[in-house]
C-alpha cells in the first residue's frame, strides 16, 4: 500500500516537472534558444507518462521516464543552452530519472487470468 501512495505521489512530482519544463524557458529567459524548444518538446512526454502512469493498467510506462531523465540531463553537452537552462535541465533530469528508477507497487490480484478460466473445475 505504501509503494502505491510512493509511485503515485512520485508520479505528481514528475508530472510537475513536466509542466515546470514547458514554462521555464520564458521564466528563467532563455527562450529562442535550442534548450528552450527540447524543453517544450521533452516537458508535455514528461507530464503525459507520469499522469497515464498513475493508472494501475499502465504503471509500467513510468519506466519511460528514466531515458527522458537522462536526455534532460545530457542535453546541456549538446544544446549548449545558457547557464539557467542547463541547471534546470540537468536538476530535472536527475529528479525524473531517479523518480522513474522506483520499483513499480505490485496490484490487486485480478482473479488469476486466463489460468483461471481454462482450469479444470
Amino acid at each position: 500500500m505504501r509503494s502505491a501512495l510512493l509511485h503515485r505521489v512520485a508520479q505528481i512530482v514528475v508530472a510537475t516537472i513536466g509542466i515546470w519544463l514547458m514554462v521555464a524557458p520564458h521564466v528563467l529567459g532563455y527562450e529562442g534558444t535550442a534548450a528552450a524548444d527540447n524543453h517544450r518538446v521533452v516537458g508535455p512526454i514528461v507530464f503525459a507518462l507520469a499522469v497515464v502512469s498513475q493508472s494501475y493498467v499502465t504503471r509500467m510506462l513510468h519506466w519511460l521516464e528514466v531515458p527522458l531523465g537522462a536526455w534532460l540531463a545530457v542535453a546541456p553537452l549538446v544544446l549548449v543552452p545558457p547557464a539557467r537552462g542547463a541547471a534546470n535541465a540537468i536538476a530535472s533530469g536527475v529528479v525524473v530519472l531517479a523518480l522513474g528508477l522506483l520499483p513499480t507497487p505490485r496490484g490487486p490480484g485480478l482473479g488469476g487470468g486466463w489460468r483461471a478460466v481454462l482450469r479444470p473445475s
